[in-house]
């Protein structure tokens, strides 16, 4: 069980206290920087946005250069499942753009173990925060359009600078 403090915090308790992050944030090469985030587990996505880590965001002021997505495992679905990637702002209720970095990718693009989908401002598939500046610091969600996701296991790096 979480909740948000008076002061913006998240607040964990029981087994979410010793949950281990699924993303984090590393130098790229140059002024830019890398949120990495696993999604170890495809099927634990829902229709609606679902928050991929509590701590790791895109800060405010940051200006998206490309998402690559890694397939670790081979992904499946009971249909044609598309992902999405998107942005929240840090209270967890209000969209950025839900769909921002990814939208509406194919399985077809990354259900391959080893497949590798990189998107730059422009490119299909790619949201409109690519190439953008955003204004509020974000925390990633992601879900599926069209039908669910029935396996698989991806990496998903988000390359930013502060300009």
């Amino acid at each position: 069980m979480a909740w948000v403090n008076n002061d913006g915090l998240v607040v964990l308790f029981d087994k979410e206290e010793a949950t281990k992050a699924m993303a984090g944030e590393y130098p790229g090469a140059g002024p830019t920087r890398i949120v990495e985030v696993k999604i170890p587990a495809l099927t634990a996505l829902a229709a609606t946005p679902t928050l991929l880590d509590d701590f790791t965001s895109i800060p405010d002021n940051a200006r998206i250069v490309s998402v690559k997505v890694i397939t670790d495992t081979a992904v499946t679905s009971g249909g044609s499942a598309v992902l999405n990637l998107g942005l929240r702002k840090l209270d967890r209720t209000t969209a950025i753009d839900e769909d921002g970095l990814i939208i509406a990718l194919p399985i077809a693009s990354f259900n391959a173990a080893g497949e590798t989908v990189v998107l730059t401002a422009g490119v299909t598939y790619g949201g409109a925060l690519l190439g953008t500046t955003i204004t509020d610091a974000g925390l990633l969600y992601a879900d599926y359009d069209t039908a669910a996701f029935t396996a698989g296991a991806i990496r998903v790096f988000i390359e930013f600078y502060i300009p």
